[in-house]
């Protein structure tokens, strides 16, 4: 049976997952405008209605976690948090602290972690009939200037986690793409695409820097898999994909 699922994008890393029965968040840093609705790319009570919401945190950067989120639980009734254990926090019923490789059942869901390259964890989750990765910090960080054997390492690293996704099939992916890295800025797009089976893949940490999506759009790299990407032009903005 076919579902829809409505992805709103919130900046940055920051999605907003909307199932039928679920209001999955990831990555949540950035609630301005005050009193701003999802369509600018913020979370507001009122869009998430009666539907039990989840917030997933994969680190503590600035730019993946604002402390603000946990005002959200004066105002939604059904919530929780599922958090990396690096992100300091007052501890509660609703907070689900997790470490890097660790399996988490949450609320009905299966909740998979990677270890990041980075810092804190990626997310694999399994919910309402459906497989979502949300890839953090995660990613094949190549610098240019950077000593090569650190750059070996990181390979090395990332594509270990990498290969933990072999074969695996995945509905919605949010994937790294950072244009900071110059020619590199495919490297872990390009080995999760030729590890994991995904459906429907959202490239993400790219901050204001949209023009990456033209980049793509022109790069042969792409070539196998360029139809599965879902092109993102502002934030706020809304796409409704078919799993």
């Amino acid at each position: 049976m076919k579902a829809t699922v409505k992805i709103t994008y919130l900046d940055n890393s920051g999605f907003a997952v909307e199932t039928e029965n679920r209001f999955l968040v990831f990555d949540y840093y950035n609630p301005k405008p005050k009193g701003g609705r999802l369509s600018q790319g913020v979370v507001n009570p009122e869009d998430i209605g009666d539907r039990r919401a989840v917030l997933f945190v994969s680190h503590s950067h600035y730019d993946h976690y604002h402390k603000g989120i946990f005002q959200l639980r004066d105002q939604v009734p059904h919530i929780g948090y599922i958090l990396s254990d690096d992100v300091k926090c007052k501890p509660g019923a609703d907070v689900l602290l997790v470490a890097p490789d660790g399996d988490y059942p949450f609320d009905g869901m299966e909740i998979h972690t990677l270890r990041s390259t980075d810092l804190g964890v990626a997310f694999l989750l399994k919910a309402d009939g459906m497989t979502i990765y949300h890839g953090g910090d995660l990613n094949w960080w190549h610098w240019i200037g950077e000593p090569e054997e650190k750059n070996q390492s990181m390979a090395r690293r990332f594509l270990a986690e990498m290969d933990s996704l072999r074969g695996m099939d995945i509905d919605v992916a949010f994937v790294p793409m950072d244009p900071r890295q110059e020619h590199n800025y495919l490297l872990g797009l390009n080995a999760f695409m030729e590890r994991a089976n995904a459906r429907h893949v959202i490239p993400m940490h790219f901050g204001r820097a949209i023009e990456a999506f033209d980049w793509l759009e022109q790069d042969p790299r792409a070539d196998g898999y360029r139809e599965r990407i879902v092109p993102l032009t502002r934030r706020g903005q809304q796409v409704t994909v078919t799993i």
